[in-house]
């Protein structure tokens, strides 16, 4: 008995490369939509001289019982937790700061990040220039 070969097909290579500034698609899609910061709103200057801001974050559907808000302060994650959506901070140096959020899970995983906000605190200062006497007339 003599057996034919197999009919067999092999596609042409993909004429798209991938591109490597895309971002790869998560295998798993995110539970959350949405993740702001709505306050304090871009730029929003804020004067308290003992540093103590509030950063109020917005996210959809509403945060799951095991998820949690952490802060990102200046581009660096926080133990700060939000309480019903808002971060409570005192102590703040004087200056520009970026603040954002990130929703993760048990294990830490990031399930969705915010865009910064960038604000600006006020303090008074102490230690200012020394005020120029006036001159006897």
């Amino acid at each position: 008995m003599n057996v034919q070969p197999i009919n067999s097909y092999e596609p042409p290579p993909s004429a798209q490369t991938p591109n490597a500034s895309s971002p790869a698609p998560s295998s798993v899609p995110s539970y959350y939509s949405q993740l702001e910061v709505i306050s304090p709103t871009e730029d929003e200057t804020i004067r308290d001289n003992a540093g103590n801001v509030q950063i109020q974050v917005a996210i959809s559907p509403p945060l799951r019982a095991d998820h949690r808000l952490l802060l990102v302060l200046d581009g660096t994650q926080t133990d700060v937790e939000a309480v019903n959506g808002v971060f409570e901070l005192s102590n703040v140096d004087r200056g520009t700061h970026t603040a954002g959020a990130r929703a993760v899970d048990r294990q830490g995983n990031i399930l969705i990040e915010s865009n910064p906000a960038t604000f600006n605190l006020m303090r008074v200062s102490i230690d200012g220039p020394t005020p120029m006497p006036h001159a006897a007339q």
